[in-house]
């Protein structure tokens, strides 16, 4: 385990930790949760991750869900790599002291069964990006799909818009909440 959440990084400590988490064959669980990354910080911790094929569970610093490209391309391609990851289990991307998780061996296992997940309203919206990359990657089948954040009107499509829906437009729901 490495838990080395809320310590000073330079620029080069980030990259000599990327290198580190790739070339790791015991890693299993890993938390870097408030370290001070830039982009280029977040996007290197978040392929390491993926390349790295111990870990079951970890918490990263990707910063927010801004509409820039190249964080939402930092946010797709680390949403499908998790999908193709042999180990991962869970996933956290939250700046608060606790970590909210989000699951993925139901999806894999296509347990779930509704958009949102329950216990997600805590989420950040990276995570809840990723996690949408994610569950584009794996398309699991979905009884119902919910989207609006609370305080927000909500839209609930049933079991049956959800069959019928092409996986390959949540990529595009993802643009438009954000």
């Amino acid at each position: 385990d490495l838990n080395i959440s809320w310590n000073f990084m330079s620029r080069d400590g980030i990259r000599k930790l990327t290198r580190h988490i790739k070339e790791s064959k015991v890693l299993t669980k890993l938390n870097c949760v408030g370290l001070p990354v830039t982009l280029e910080g977040s996007s290197l911790l978040a392929r390491a991750v993926v390349e790295n094929h111990t870990l079951r569970q970890v918490a990263l610093p990707l910063g927010h869900c801004h509409d820039t490209t190249e964080r939402q391309q930092m946010i797709q391609q680390f949403g499908m790599g998790l999908a193709s990851h042999p180990t991962l289990q869970s996933f956290a991307c939250t700046r608060t002291p606790n970590l909210e998780y989000a699951g993925l061996n139901d999806v894999r296992e296509n347990k779930i069964r509704a958009f949102p997940p329950e216990r997600s309203g805590g989420w950040p919206r990276t995570q809840v990006a990723v996690y949408m990359w994610f569950l584009a990657a794996t398309k699991p089948d979905l009884e119902r799909l919910t989207l609006g954040g609370s305080g927000k009107p909500k839209v609930d499509y049933p079991k049956e818009v959800c069959q019928s829906a092409n996986p390959d437009l949540i990529p595009a729901t993802l643009g438009v909440l954000h």
